[in-house]
């Protein structure tokens, strides 16, 4: 009854440790995706580009659409989440006017620049919301994340000191 017992608890504390190894993925890639609302791409029509992501053609400063299959074709408008249309004009602008001859490194930090200037000025209530339908409660991104690798660390200490002490009475048992 005893043994059976133990291994039960080790078969939970396996399962715990499993939901909690997806939760430390899904925490990763929610807080990346947070991380990344409002950094701007600079590349080329057809080049790869991220879900979502705000791109501007290196060459001529135009904004460009993220579509599945890259940059490229599709509604070519600078859009940030939370933004003002004059807001996502102004950035649209200066990288249309920086890009006339192709936007340097330093254009481009100074477009990165502008659109920070605007996303500190984004109430919270208007930026998109990454823990929406993933989340635990309030645990998303990086919390859910270390919350999982909190749970992975105990699970792995009670089955090794289930097993152990397992060993240490079967070892008494025999004599030891």
């Amino acid at each position: 009854m005893r043994i059976s017992l133990l291994t039960l608890a080790v078969v939970v504390a396996i399962g715990l440790g499993a939901v909690a190894a997806v939760s430390i993925l899904i925490g990763f890639a929610e807080q990346r995706a947070a991380d990344n609302t409002y950094v701007v791409q600079f590349s080329h029509p057809g080049a790869e580009c991220g879900s979502g992501a705000q791109a501007f053609d290196v060459a001529t400063g135009d904004a460009l659409s993220c579509a599945l299959h890259g940059v490229g074709a599709g509604d070519a408008r600078a859009r940030f989440p939370g933004f003002t249309d004059e807001q996502n004009d102004q950035v649209a602008g200066l990288a249309k006017d920086l890009g006339a001859d192709g936007v340097s490194a330093a254009e481009q930090q100074r477009i990165q620049q502008l659109v920070d200037k605007f996303a500190a000025t984004v109430p919270e209530a208007a930026r998109p919301h990454y823990d929406e339908g993933v989340s635990l409660g309030p645990l998303w991104g990086a919390g859910l994340a270390w919350t999982g690798v909190g749970v992975v660390v105990v699970c792995v200490l009670a089955c090794f000191a289930i097993l152990r002490s397992t060993a240490v009475r079967q070892w008494v048992r025999r004599g030891g």
